[in-house]
Parts: C-alpha cells; structure tokens; sequence
C-alpha cells in the first residue's frame, strides 16, 4: 500500500469535509440572520402603522398538525345533567339542552364565570373556553381545547349557548372531539409579528388597529369523515369602531 498516496487521499477528504462544514454554518448563520431582519423589519413596520398588541402574545411557541375524532355521546354521559332537558342529535353527536331555570348573566368577571358555569352543567365542560359573547346575536361561544389550546369556529366540536330577551341563559347545544393524536413533530410556530405583518400586508389591518392573537388550531379544509386534520393557527382579532371586531386566521407554521 502507497501511504503517502493514501495520507494524500485523507487530507483532501477533510479539506473538503471541512470546506463542507464551514459552509453549512454560514448557511445556517445567514439564515438565522435574515429571520432576526424579518423580525425587526416587521417590528418597525407594525410601529410606523401604529398596529399595536393589546397584550403581548407569546411568542416561540411549540405546535404540530393533530388529528381528532368525533365523540359520540352516551346515555351514561347524558343522564349525569341535572336541572335540564336533553335531547341527543346527529346520530349521537350533538346535545341540545335547556336548562329547566334560566341563568342570568354574571356581572362581573364574566369569562371565569361562564367557563364555570359550562364546567358545572355540561359534559367535560372543563375541555372548554370562552371564545365570544354575542349579546346582539342573543349567543355565546365556547371552544374546546387541546393541550390549552382552542380548537377554533370548528362545526365539530363546540358549546354555544343561547340567551332569550332578557340575555338570560336558556338553552345550549354542544359537540366534541375525542382521540387527539399528534401527527407531526412539534416546532417552533410562526411569531406572532409576522403572522399580524401578513394580515398588514394583505390590507387586512388599517393602521391604527389593535390587535388580539392566540394560538390555536383550526381545521382549513372541511371533513368528509368523523376524523379532521387541525393546523396549528393564530387567530388575530382586531378592533374596529362602536366595539365591533374581526376575527382572521393565520396559519402559524411555514
């Protein structure tokens, strides 16, 4: 064997592992440069429009795409409601209720409340959170969560109550997944400044707006079947003029 030819051989193996090497760090160094630039660049567009958070979203996030079935209710799970009438749809998956004593409204600090109130008289009221409050349309929303996250404007799983004149609590219907399953490795999700920069850019948000963001999931395509996919999402509210809002859904992975 010629070792001098084979030493040879060796060195250039690692000048090229190395030249390899070296580049792929600068890769991933530019890279790395170029998402803090976005960052920045978004940050200072956000300002000269004068967009604002109404309270700091969490940003570095981890979520994955999930998947969940359709949960079939049962008698056992029915019978254990008290002080309400109930009648099980859709072949199992839907409860319709009304409660024997309408429940006023609380007062004071409403969401804590109402998520008790839905905790207390609805089954696994506690996988539930308050969304929204629609006096107007005489209704108020809940969404069911995954791992503390909601599980938004989803035909498949909800709790929506129903308030007569006197914005009494009358009656609800209510529907849920079961069997989450994690089909995609967890990442980082997409910050919340590029995800309101995208609605920016999309003349979605005029300047001046305030914005409200979580984090979420939401099915994009509907389902054909009892399973659904569910992406990881924020869903951005934005104020607009006599208390109004709108609600925009931005997927929050690349």
């Amino acid at each position: 064997m010629d070792w001098n030819k084979t030493k040879t051989i060796f060195i250039v193996i690692f000048f090229i592992l190395d030249l390899f090497l070296a580049r792929q760090f600068m890769v991933k160094r530019e890279a790395n440069q170029l998402d803090v630039i976005s960052e920045r660049t978004g940050e200072e567009l956000l300002q000269d429009a004068n967009i604002t958070f109404k309270e700091s979203p969490i940003s570095n996030q981890q979520a994955g795409y999930i998947k969940a079935y359709v949960h079939t209710f049962t008698e056992k799970e029915t019978s254990s409601l008290k002080e309400q009438k109930v009648e099980v749809q859709e072949d199992g998956k839907e409860i319709h209720g009304e409660f024997i004593k309408p429940t006023s409204l609380p007062s004071s600090d409403e969401e804590n409340k109402l998520e008790d109130f839905v905790k207390k008289n609805m089954i696994n009221g506690d996988q539930y959170k308050l969304v929204q409050i629609d006096k107007d349309g005489g209704q108020i929303t809940f969404a069911q969560l995954y791992k503390q996250k909601p599980v938004y404007d989803n035909t498949k799983t909800f709790i929506t109550i129903q308030l007569n004149e006197k914005n009494e609590m009358v009656s609800y219907k209510q529907r849920m997944l079961e069997q989450f399953e994690q089909r995609t490795e967890t990442e980082t999700v997409k910050s919340p400044v590029n995800a309101v920069t995208e609605l920016y850019n999309s003349n979605k948000i005029n300047q001046g707006s305030k914005v409200s963001m979580d984090l979420g999931y939401y099915a994009y395509f509907p389902p054909a079947t009892d399973s659904q996919i569910l992406a990881p999402t924020w869903r951005v509210t934005v104020d607009k003029e006599k208390g109004e809002a709108e609600v925009y859904y931005v997927t929050a992975l690349d």
